[in-house]
């Protein structure tokens, strides 16, 4: 009959050589299921992924260069817009009041004057073209405003 002790001594024994063989199989490259790597198994794969990071650092560095080109790409068109924008506004201002003292000075004509029929259809005409020409500038004046 075998004792306590030897007992005890053989499944440690056991023990010890299934853990063993459990060890030595699963031991390798620990991206592959491996427990146990070399260091110069770790060194490399420490170089390829800090050449992996320099590149993606490379290509964010490239796209913020490119989103900031393309933000002040906008801002210009934005700027010359909104100075294109207050041109048109500034003409429009002017051609209203142009529209406005013609029309001032064509409610004081006397339409009665024969001689002066000529000079009222001529001043009907200056106020239809002016009132085409600010219908105009309006519009591209909201299509300005609505770019934005």
């Amino acid at each position: 009959m075998m004792s306590p002790i030897n007992d005890t001594l053989g499944i440690r024994a056991v023990f010890i050589a299934l853990t063993t063989l459990v060890l030595c199989s699963c031991a390798g490259d620990p991206t592959t299921g491996g427990i146990f790597w070399s260091e110069s198994k770790a060194k490399h794969r420490l170089v390829a992924l800090r050449g992996e990071l320099a590149e993606e650092n490379k290509l964010l560095s490239q796209a913020r260069a490119q989103r900031t080109q393309e933000r002040r790409s906008l801002n210009r068109d934005i700027s010359s817009a909104r100075t294109r924008l207050a041109s048109a506004n500034r003409q429009d201002a002017s051609l209203t009041r142009e529209l406005s003292r013609i029309q001032s000075e064509s409610d004081a004509l006397d339409l009665s004057d024969a001689d002066s029929a000529s000079e009222i259809q001529s001043q009907r005409d200056k106020i239809a073209s002016l009132q085409a020409e600010v219908g105009e500038l309006r519009q591209k004046n909201e299509a300005l405003q609505t770019g934005f």
